[in-house]
């Protein structure tokens, strides 16, 4: 056999996963009570993963490029080194492990960068994606402008009883404010600043208050219910989640507020609905089939007031998508500015129809069908709803909150 052949050969027999890994910079592996480790020292200076210690927590920050991760799988090597278990590192940066034969090193090949395309959503644990939305006042707030601070992001709306919880907010930030805490209060309102704005005024609230007229908060972290409430640590970690200020949530964020902060710093971990509407204009360009990109453009759009820019990218998102929900929902909003309402309520219904469960598009729907059944009273007319929601009910429709 000639030796081109024997290379062919070879090369056939051996295992693409090993293939795979020849392509990145090999770390050796070594076996810790029955399992597979590799050094962090040998991480960082072949793969530019960091491994970052968390003072008093059993977990470890482990980051690479742009995502980033908790671990406990971490056991002490020699000379100060830290050693991770492969298996751990591997599901934590959504990466494969690929062994070379006899398993004594192993490369790993990463997934494209999980820049909230994942279907995993934000939870208790894990990193909180960055988002960017308009304060009250008008301002730009994202929730990476709060890193190195712990900060209550407290979901609400005007068209929910939980309009009554923002006194009880204030005075638990007053409480603890002193402590590097804040609160970033979100209305969930379509309808805008006008329904959001006598509320605040009347709990006298001193927190920021943002206006989410696009649901940016709700497709961020799949949120389908208000309240909601989301404890994020100085690390960007979510710690806590709640719906209001019930006594059990208070003290989990209490205690969380107790702790020692975190000198460890990290870069906020990277949303779709933070990145600049430059850059989204630029991600479109290459691949102009990406539909949720276009999408979050359009919000942005939308919060400019560039209605007709907006629509045109929602349009070419609904060729590529036409039975996504967020779609129809932004058409809706883009109609409602426009002063379309019967339009607008057609889109929100198609919205809801593909998303039964949202619970923040039906409750919507129904406070701009019927404005007295939400805001003539201090609270909203439940019996009213109940009765709604009965006449409405098809198989799909999930039980009330």
């Amino acid at each position: 056999m000639n030796q081109l052949l024997q290379i062919l050969l070879v090369l056939w027999l051996v295992p693409t996963s090993f293939l795979r890994a020849a392509e990145n910079p090999l770390v050796t592996v070594m076996e810790h009570e029955g399992r597979d480790y590799v050094s962090a020292k040998s991480l960082a200076a072949l793969l530019q993963i960091e491994l970052k210690p968390l003072p008093g927590r059993e977990e470890f920050v482990l980051c690479h490029q742009d995502r980033c991760a908790l671990v406990k799988a971490v056991v002490a090597g020699g000379d100060g080194d830290r050693l991770v278990e492969v298996k751990a590192l591997a599901k934590a940066l959504n990466a494969e492990a690929n062994f070379v034969p006899g398993r004594r090193q192993v490369g790993f090949t990463f997934s494209e960068s999980s820049t909230n395309k994942s279907d995993e959503l934000p939870h208790s644990g894990g990193f909180a994606p960055n988002f960017t939305l308009t304060t009250l006042t008008g301002k730009k707030v994202s929730l990476a402008d709060y890193r190195g601070r712990r900060v209550l992001i407290n979901s609400w709306a005007s068209w929910c009883g939980c309009r009554n919880d923002l006194p009880a907010w204030q005075k638990f930030y007053e409480k603890h404010r002193a402590r590097d805490f804040e609160i970033l209060s979100v209305a969930v309102d379509v309808q805008g600043v006008k329904v959001v704005r006598p509320y605040v005024e009347k709990a006298g609230v001193t927190f920021t208050v943002a206006v989410d007229e696009s649901d940016v908060l709700g497709r961020a972290f799949g949120l389908k219910l208000t309240p909601i409430s989301i404890l994020v640590d100085e690390l960007g970690i979510i710690r806590a989640l709640g719906n209001g200020p019930k006594q059990e949530f208070l003290a989990q964020v209490e205690t969380v507020l107790q702790e020692t902060p975190s000198k460890v710093r990290i870069a906020p971990v990277a949303g779709l609905s933070s990145i600049p509407k430059t850059e989204l204009e630029k991600l479109i360009a290459v691949s102009p089939k990406d539909w949720r990109t276009r999408v979050h453009l359009a919000a942005i759009l939308l919060a400019e007031r560039d209605l007709p820019a907006a629509m045109k990218q929602l349009g070419a998102a609904g060729e590529q998508k036409p039975d996504h929900a967020d779609i129809h929902f932004l058409t809706g909003q883009i109609l409602l500015q426009q002063e379309k309402r019967e339009s607008a309520l057609a889109s929100f219904r198609k919205a809801l129809e593909l998303d039964p469960t949202n619970w923040r598009i039906r409750k919507q729907i129904w406070a701009i069908e019927n404005p007295d059944k939400f805001y003539a009273k201090p609270n909203p007319d439940y019996r009213w709803q109940k009765e709604v929601l009965e006449k409405e009910r098809t198989p799909s429709t999930p039980a009330s909150p």
